[in-house]
C-alpha cells in the first residue's frame, strides 16, 4: 500500500520523500509544500484500525524535529490500512508544530 501512495503522489506532482531517515527511525513518506510540511506514518492490520498508533510513533519518535529549522506548518498524519477490505480504514491527523 505504501509504495502505491507514493507513486499515486509523485504522478499527481507532489514533491514526496519515502523512508527518510531520522535519528529516531525512518518516516514512511513526507510531502512538502512551500509552507508545509506532512509527516505520514502508514500502519496495517486485517481489520483493527491503527491510525492513532501511526500518530503516536510519530510523535513518539519526534520525526518532526528534523523540519523545525524550516519554519513551516508541520502535520502529522497517521493511517490505517485494512488487508481484508484492501483500503484505508481509519486515518488521524494533528498538527505538531
Amino acid at each position: 500500500f505504501h509504495s502505491n501512495v507514493h507513486l499515486i503522489l509523485k504522478l499527481l506532482g507532489f514533491e514526496i520523500l519515502s523512508e527518510e531517515p531520522t535519528n529516531n527511525g525512518r518516516i514512511d513518506a513526507v510531502i512538502r509544500f512551500s509552507d508545509k510540511i506532512y509527516i505520514i506514518e502508514f500502519k496495517f492490520d486485517i481489520h483493527e484500525d491503527l491510525s492513532e498508533d501511526a500518530l503516536k510513533q510519530i510523535k513518539d519518535k519526534e520525526y518532526a524535529l528534523k523540519f523545525i529549522v524550516e519554519k513551516k506548518q508541520i502535520f502529522g498524519i497517521g493511517v490505517s490500512f485494512s488487508s481484508a477490505v484492501k483500503n484505508i480504514n481509519g486515518y488521524i491527523f494533528e498538527q505538531l508544530h
